[in-house]
């Protein structure tokens, strides 16, 4: 078997885009689409985004999920996030595919950062061979009249960060 926590942080460094979900400041939670500018390897990550308007949120550290998906690869990594100003990793992390957001570019007064730090995440993956051992497995267990299992942590697994 693999190591869960290796399989988790291969996973989430795969993806190049996230749903960041946060609770607003009237009591509901909702999602939005970011970039992963880094995720570094406990499952943390870095965004950058627009200080005013949702952002806000993250005044102060605040309990956020961020969850991934591809259609055989699933992943969702809770923790707190926060906003931070630092300048010198803004440049780091720019990218061109941020201009249209800050067309004055990393030096916008604009642009910020999100630190999503991970306390725990949960992956399921039924991709190519995960994908057809989970089959078979279904199959067994179906035939056999129970639950299939999918404690594989090739497949499954939660682990804390």
């Amino acid at each position: 078997m693999t190591d869960a926590k290796d399989k988790f942080t291969g996973l989430v460094k795969s993806f190049k885009v996230a749903m960041l979900a946060t609770q607003s400041a009237d009591g509901f939670i909702r999602a939005r689409p970011m970039t992963i500018a880094e995720a570094e390897d406990d499952g943390s990550m870095w965004f950058l985004t627009s200080r005013n308007g949702w952002s806000k949120e993250l005044e102060e550290d605040v309990p956020t999920v961020v969850t991934m998906q591809s259609p055989h690869r699933y992943v969702t990594v809770t923790g707190m996030a926060h906003l931070v100003d630092d300048r010198r990793r803004i440049h780091k992390l720019w990218n061109v595919g941020m201009q249209p957001w800050f067309p004055e570019g990393p030096e916008s007064e604009d642009v910020c950062l999100v630190h999503f730090v991970s306390t725990e995440g949960e992956y399921w993956d039924s991709s190519g061979r995960n994908g057809l051992r989970y089959l078979f497995e279904a199959a067994k267990a179906v035939a056999e009249g129970r639950r299939v299992d999918s404690r594989d942590d090739r497949e499954h697994a939660s682990i804390t960060t």
